[in-house]
């Protein structure tokens, strides 16, 4: 097969939507989930927006229904007839919508890391459950649970302590949380993460000290996020700054607050797209639908929920993956198997797939990766 990429307006091409005080509040800001830190980030926010609309950039013109017609008008100037659709992540919910839109040129559609109408925002409960399941995988593991029986107990008692002053080096709350919780999108950085709380729990807080400076979010145009997402997915009538970090969360839910409560905050005026587009509907070319168990970003139940409302749909979980990157490289030959024989033969074949939990003990923790 041809494989054929579209690049997304306001990300790719001219525009770039970019925002660069949001992108210095994400490398520069201490402890960014308090509200002052919010209070800034939403600032930050408006004025991106303001000084896009000076430039003749209407972030109206970037949502995700404008991408779905630009990958219509390129298949139309291609002279493609039924395409085969293969969206991951975000390009999941681009797929989706696609089909939705355009059924007829639909041959045959994989989704993986899949992400349905409204999810957008991560819930905290979700990503509790999911450090929970990451507790019985450690206390499964006989070497991991030798050094610490009790996991959930090892984080909430390490993240009870911060803020702190490590051998001249801050380790940051608010940006420890963000962490920990992209940590989590790949199995490797989630055993190295999760293993740093265990030293620190133990004394040793090398690990934990290069969680908090590990990694910030980065994106190459934040205002094309914006445009995208919250047009898509923006409730008005929920309160983000409470709910994404409630009361007696273990991790609540870190990198949404970021996202969703400065425009609560009245950072960006949010115009959405039609209500038809933000909710499910029936679609009806084939559809495999593959998720990772241990995906923090796009659990196995929002795939379950999407596929009620495909006339012919299919899900397979691969349960000891992540998120996207865990489902193309942990296991290559077999995801290749089982994407290129659905989308040739419709045929669903997971045979390939080893079954095997993690060891919960990294080949190299994160203090050793600080200290080089």
């Amino acid at each position: 097969h041809d494989l054929v990429m579209v690049g997304y307006r306001g990300a790719e091409g001219r525009p770039v939507l970019r925002c660069p005080g949001v992108e210095e509040f994400f490398t520069n800001a201490r402890e960014p989930l308090r509200r002052e830190s919010l209070v800034e980030l939403a600032r930050c926010w408006g004025r991106c927006r303001r000084r896009l609309e000076d430039a003749g950039h209407d972030p109206a013109d970037y949502t995700i229904v404008d991408v779905v017609d630009d990958l219509e008008a390129a298949r139309r100037r291609l002279g493609c007839e039924r395409i085969n659709l293969l969206g991951a992540s975000y390009g999941s919910r681009l797929g989706w919508l696609y089909a939705r839109r355009y059924p007829q040129n639909v041959r045959r559609m994989v989704l993986y890391g899949v992400n349905p109408p409204g999810r957008f925002v991560w819930e905290p409960a979700e990503t509790d459950a999911l450090l929970q399941r990451w507790a019985e995988l450690w206390a499964a593991d006989a070497r991991a649970r030798s050094r610490c029986a009790e996991l959930i107990e090892a984080v909430t008692a390490v993240l009870k302590r911060l803020p702190l002053d490590w051998n001249g080096l801050y380790l940051d709350a608010g940006w420890t949380r963000v962490n920990l919780f992209h940590a989590l999108f790949r199995v490797e950085n989630a055993v190295r993460a999760l293993d740093a709380f265990v030293d620190a729990a133990n004394g040793d807080w090398a690990g934990l000290a290069a969680l908090s400076h590990y990694r910030r979010p980065r994106q190459p145009a934040w205002g094309e996020l914006a445009a995208k997402g919250l047009s898509a997915d923006y409730d008005p009538d929920r309160d983000y700054l409470n709910e994404l970090d409630p009361p007696g969360a273990l991790l609540g839910s870190p990198l949404s607050l970021l996202y969703w409560a400065p425009v609560q905050l009245d950072g960006w005026q949010v115009e959405t797209i039609d209500e038809d587009w933000r909710r499910h509907g029936p679609v009806e070319p084939p559809t495999l639908l593959v998720s990772g168990g241990l995906d923090p970003a796009t659990p196995p139940a929002w795939a379950a929920e999407l596929h009620p409302h495909l006339t012919a749909g299919q899900r397979v979980v691969v349960p000891y993956a992540a998120h996207c990157d865990d489902l193309e490289r942990l296991q290559p030959e077999a995801f290749a198997r089982l994407l290129g024989r659905f989308l040739a033969e419709g045929v669903v074949d997971e045979s390939a797939f080893v079954r095997r939990p993690p060891s919960c003990t990294p080949e190299v923790k994160l203090g050793e990766l600080l200290l080089r």
